[in-house]
């Protein structure tokens, strides 16, 4: 009776050892899909991120949390991220605002990067009497404005 208890739990251990599959986990291979990737500049929380090989940027960027003036319109928030890369998500800058030298004001033109009031003046004095300017090259013709602040 005994050999038969025996041989049955025998026949009953060898099919639970045949129908479970055991598996080995590499852990190499699974450290190898995390990686570390750094994210600065506009975000809450700049530093070193721990990421899976299948994050895109958006997703760490997230993560890091977007500060209001976060500018990404130049990154491919789609892309995925690859081992130790670095983003850098800049600041927002307004862009000047886009004027016609055939209709600015005094103060406008003064604003321009390289145009104090006496240049403003001049443009203003050969657009009057020129009837406008016809071409942006045109403003090389008003004194003081050379290559530099063309």
């Amino acid at each position: 009776m005994i050999k038969k208890i025996v041989l049955v739990s025998f026949v009953a251990i060898t099919i639970i050892f045949q129908t479970v599959k055991i598996e080995r986990i590499d852990l190499l291979e699974a450290e190898n899909n995390l990686y570390q990737v750094e994210i600065k500049g506009e975000v809450a929380m700049p530093g070193v991120y721990d990421v899976d090989r299948s994050m895109t940027i958006g997703e760490v960027l997230n993560r890091a949390g977007l500060n209001d003036n976060a500018d990404t319109s130049i990154i491919n928030l789609s892309q995925n991220m690859y081992p130790h890369q670095v983003i850098v998500v800049k600041e927002k800058r307004d862009e000047p605002a886009k004027i016609s030298i055939n209709s600015a004001s005094i103060e406008e033109l003064d604003g321009l990067v390289g145009i104090g009031p006496s240049i403003a003046q001049r443009i203003i004095d050969y657009r009057d009497r020129n009837n406008g300017f016809r071409s942006l090259e045109e403003l090389m013709e008003v004194s003081g404005i050379g290559e530099k602040t063309y």
